[in-house]
């Protein structure tokens, strides 16, 4: 797997170091391998073996100052284990959320159970508000199960959380059940800079 970085220096803080140490499966010796390298700077992506691990340091010229924050609270509806009708919405509420910040992100991640072909996209909407979602699977496509048993995670704007959510989910067919919805918070000091 090819990992994209963006470590471009912290606010222009230059990079003086990158090492990487990469433990991976060594078919030819069937044995693990830990590899210990220096990186060039100026690298844009590092490819991860399949199955391995690789932890990236990185020393810059100074150091990096950390003057802003931000708060990670999770937060779950209060009913759990819904089954799917197709076009009908199913409902969870997500209440007691702390939306005061100037500034945040939130995801939703919806829990599902479902045989392999039917639907893990849902139509969503918070506070009846429609919400954009891309097919984003926590782990893989479980295609050597019996069916798919998941989260399926869903960028939320900031803007649309209030103290207590509305979740409508719906799907286009009929089958399987919704495990479980949960939402995290970021209430941030600053913008991250980025819209989701």
């Amino acid at each position: 797997m090819i990992a994209a970085l963006n470590i471009a220096g912290a606010n222009g803080n230059e990079i003086e170091k990158i090492e990487v140490k990469h433990l991976y499966f060594d078919e030819a010796t069937k044995a693990p391998v830990l590899e210990k390298l220096e990186l060039d700077k100026s690298i844009t992506e590092y490819t991860v073996d399949t199955e391995s691990t690789a932890i990236l340091k990185i020393t810059y010229a100074n150091d990096v100052v950390v003057d802003q924050t931000s708060q990670e609270t999770k937060y779950y509806s209060d009913t759990y284990r819904q089954t799917i009708t197709a076009n009908n919405d199913i409902t969870f509420n997500v209440n007691g959320v702390d939306n005061s910040a100037d500034f945040g992100e939130a995801v939703l991640r919806i829990g599902l159970g479902r045989a392999h072909g039917k639907s893990i996209t849902p139509t969503v909407k918070i506070n009846g508000h429609d919400v954009t979602v891309i097919e984003d699977i926590r782990g893989y496509d479980q295609n050597t199960r019996p069916e798919f048993f998941g989260v399926v995670e869903v960028a939320i704007p900031y803007a649309l959380l209030e103290v207590n959510n509305k979740v409508d989910l719906s799907f286009s067919d009929t089958g399987g059940v919704v495990s479980s919805v949960t939402m995290q918070v970021f209430n941030m000091s600053a913008s991250p800079g980025r819209t989701h």
